[in-house]
């Protein structure tokens, strides 16, 4: 990595905007680490799913296809974070352009000025012919005509570079922010699902019917369809950018004060405390993470997909997930 951004310092000795370049070139990495990383997680669930097929259990077999299922829900998401750094990285990239923009009507002003002082050291010159003083006296009238406008066009330019400048970047990180957010959100609810998963495989230190064992089994594949449904829930609904800044329900805490407690608002302040977050019965103290934005969405199993794996579901395990934190 130091030789790599070693490499950028030197590329933009001519051009400049290094901490420009190196910042673009960062979000370069990010999003070639994640695709990286991505590749890697698909990998290793494809050769978890290989191992159980060859270990002569069926149980083990089945549950490891369902957690393929999440897993390709989980590349999807990945892959579409992966988009969005793009579109991070493509606001700093169009800021660049703009840059180098201004710096190439700079470096056009800054020749004309070396014109204007050339013209002037000709018509300086005691032994310049009346002719040559005449046509310098012409082309240097000229030169300071463009000079005057390009100064204009210049000003004007840097005035909107800025401007731009200044939207792109905060339109950028809060792509970028959002891009994690949503990473996190859709995270959670699949991971969620993995661990239930995980959790209704039969434990060997304690004894389990056959009757037990395929009714988790069962849990587990409506759980799965739940979560595909749970994301294209969330796909659906608008991003809360109000309930990110916590402006919808609460007032703004009072100023700093020095003798004001930790424990107890001032006597006439009009703050209120955010309740509690609801702690419903889940399956798991990792169920009640959920987003707030999802937690209270009435989602309803969609029709389970060709797959004989989700066939023939029986309508009261639907209920019985929900008992055990399915539902948000």
């Amino acid at each position: 990595m130091a030789l790599r951004r070693s490499s950028i310092r030197l590329k933009s000795i001519s051009t400049g905007h290094t901490e420009l370049n190196l910042l673009i070139d960062g979000f370069k990495q990010v999003r070639d680490t994640a695709k990286m990383f991505c590749k890697a997680q698909e990998e290793t669930i494809k050769d978890l799913y290989q191992l159980s097929q060859k270990e002569h259990n069926e149980i083990l077999a089945q549950t490891c296809k369902y957690l393929e299922d999440l897993s390709i829900q989980w590349i999807d998401v990945q892959q579409e974070f992966v988009d969005n750094l793009k579109k991070v990285k493509c606001q700093f990239t169009c800021i660049r352009k703009e840059e180098l923009e201004v710096d190439k009507l700079t470096n056009k002003l800054h020749s004309l000025k070396k014109e204007e002082i050339k013209m002037n050291k000709i018509i300086a010159k005691p032994k310049v012919t009346i002719t040559e003083k005449k046509q310098c006296q012409v082309h240097l009238a000229e030169t300071k005509e463009l000079i005057t406008s390009l100064n204009i066009d210049l000003k004007e330019k840097t005035k909107q570079c800025q401007l731009t400048k200044s939207k792109r970047i905060r339109d950028g990180l809060k792509q970028y922010a959002e891009s994690f957010l949503h990473l996190s959100n859709k995270c959670n609810i699949i991971f969620q699902s993995f661990y239930k998963a995980a959790h209704h495989l039969p434990d060997p230190t304690v004894y389990s019917s056959s009757d037990q064992t395929s009714r988790n089994l069962d849990l587990t594949r409506v759980s799965v369809l739940e979560t595909k449904d749970k994301i294209a829930a969330y796909n659906r609904l608008p991003f809360p950018s109000d309930a990110l800044l916590n402006v919808s329900g609460y007032e703004s805490p009072p100023p700093y004060s020095p003798n004001s407690s930790f424990t107890s608002p001032p006597v006439n302040s009009s703050f209120v405390s955010p309740p509690p977050p609801n702690q419903g019965i889940g399956f798991h103290q990792y169920d009640q993470v959920a987003p707030d934005m999802i937690r209270n969405l009435n989602i309803n199993v969609a029709v389970p997909p060709s797959g004989a794996c989700y066939q023939n579901i029986p309508p009261t395990l639907y209920e019985e997930q929900g008992a055990v934190g399915g539902h948000f």
